[in-house]
């Protein structure tokens, strides 16, 4: 049943004083974590590269947002980091508890 209203399958974040798009969030927290993580293992932005197999500008694009890897190149960089999925992405999208 159509109501005249848009339909679309991106789920919104209302941050309180915007609404923005959900994978944009999750998308800029990816960045943050993988930077700080990185950067807390002592490791260069080179070093990481290294590590997953690419260069240093390619991985630079993934850490600064300006490309959307894998999800083969995330699992190398879980890898890489020695962190789970669930620690790279953060509290972009806290989890409800369901009750049993």
């Amino acid at each position: 049943m159509n109501l005249g209203l848009p339909v679309t399958s991106k789920s919104v974040i209302n941050t309180g004083m915007n609404v923005m798009p959900a994978e944009t969030t999750m998308h800029r927290v990816f960045c943050q974590n993988l930077r700080s993580m990185r950067a807390a293992g002592s490791l260069t932005q080179e070093a990481m590269a290294d590590r997953l197999g690419m260069t240093q500008p390619q991985y630079a694009k993934i850490e600064n947002g300006s490309h959307v890897p894998s999800l083969v190149t995330v699992e190398r960089i879980t890898i890489a980091l020695g962190v789970s999925v669930a620690e790279l992405l953060g509290s972009a999208h806290p989890m409800k508890q369901r009750s049993a």
